[in-house]
């Protein structure tokens, strides 16, 4: 099984995708295939091979990639190193013939929830899950009020909202403005970071060929850091 670091991460993470799971959706369309194998030649000759999560067959020979990630979303800071997998798939299909239109992630332990603000104009922001209610409390509070509400009914519903998580629970007029979709973050592909991508396969397939038979002391395994929103700079554990 998973393990995690603590109780609390642990629940968070269970709450997080347990309401993915009661409120996933399929895809619309038909145009969808799942777990599709890829094969990408590196200009020097090797071969990797893997699966990609998702693809859109968006039209003839062009396709979007997405890929499925149930951990913490990264920085801004880290993504470019997270974007090779997705690199690669993209340079796996280009070489089957796809034009890919975009590449990007599907963070499973987020919503990206539109909402109105104080003012009643849309906006949006990403959310993890469990802390839907938590963090547009103060929203659905002012929307209830311009609704006509009074103090002691937003209260009830700011209850329930809190006990089921969930917009539902919401009056008509005020719930039709509140709605989340998947948390969907595309990488933005350019000759640069594809050239960087390259370079890291090179770079390390060279190492792994220069190590002894099971010498694996040249290579030990990579430690990430993450920087929390206080500036402090602490291990990634991929799990909070």
């Amino acid at each position: 099984g998973i393990k995690f670091p603590s109780d609390k991460i642990r629940e968070g993470w269970i709450q997080d995708i347990t309401h993915f799971c009661n409120t996933f959706d399929f895809p619309e369309g038909k145009n969808f295939e799942t777990e599709q194998l890829f094969i990408y030649k590196t200009d020097d000759g090797h071969y990797i091979q893997g699966y990609i999560d998702l693809i859109d067959n968006v039209s003839a020979n062009v396709i979007d990639i997405y890929d499925h990630k149930s951990s913490s979303m990264y920085s801004s800071k880290d993504m470019d190193e997270h974007a090779r997998q997705l690199i690669v798939y993209m340079l796996g299909k280009q070489q089957e013939g796809f034009k890919v239109g975009k590449i990007a992630w599907h963070f499973m332990k987020y919503v990206t929830v539109t909402y109105p603000d104080a003012k009643g104009k849309q906006k949006e922001k990403i959310v993890e899950r469990k802390k839907i209610a938590e963090d547009i409390e103060k929203y659905v509070e002012c929307a209830l009020l311009r609704a006509g509400y009074d103090a002691f009914d937003s209260d009830l519903f700011l209850v329930d909202l809190k006990r089921t998580n969930d917009f539902a629970c919401l009056p008509d007029g005020v719930r039709e403005q509140f709605s989340y979709r998947p948390c969907i973050i595309e990488y933005q592909i350019t000759d640069e970071v594809i050239e960087d991508c390259k370079k890291y396969i090179h770079n390390t397939i060279a190492l792994w060929e220069s190590l002894k038979d099971k010498d694996v002391s040249a290579y030990p395994p990579r430690k990430f850091y993450k920087t929390q929103k206080n500036g402090k700079t602490v291990p990634d554990l991929f799990r909070s």
